[in-house]
């Protein structure tokens, strides 16, 4: 509809030429846009089915919280005390570890 009273206006050629092209350079880029969201999105639900798959349940409890600075951004450092049930392919089934955020 745009596109219609844009031709009807009588602007000059020039002007049609350069609303084109930025047309389809919009349109371009939400297309990558679009494509890069649908391949985090199939990421996301295979990464879920081999959780649920081959996952074991697990509790992690926060044994210490400080404040720390990685790069640019300020975050947390959470150390964990992971604990699981069931098979496990390292022998202690308490682990501690460090985690950003």
């Amino acid at each position: 509809m745009y596109a219609a009273a844009f031709l009807a206006a009588g602007e000059p050629t020039g002007n049609r030429w350069i609303m084109a092209v930025a047309g389809v350079a919009v349109t371009v880029s939400c297309v990558r846009l679009v494509l890069h969201e649908a391949r985090l999105d199939d990421r996301a639900r295979r990464d879920q089915r081999r959780l649920e798959a081959i996952g074991v349940p697990a509790t992690a409890e926060i044994t210490a919280v400080r404040p720390t600075s990685p790069g640019e951004e300020s975050g947390i450092e959470l150390r964990l005390l992971i604990s699981a049930s069931g098979p496990n392919r390292s022998n202690p089934s308490r682990r501690a570890g460090t985690t950003r955020t």
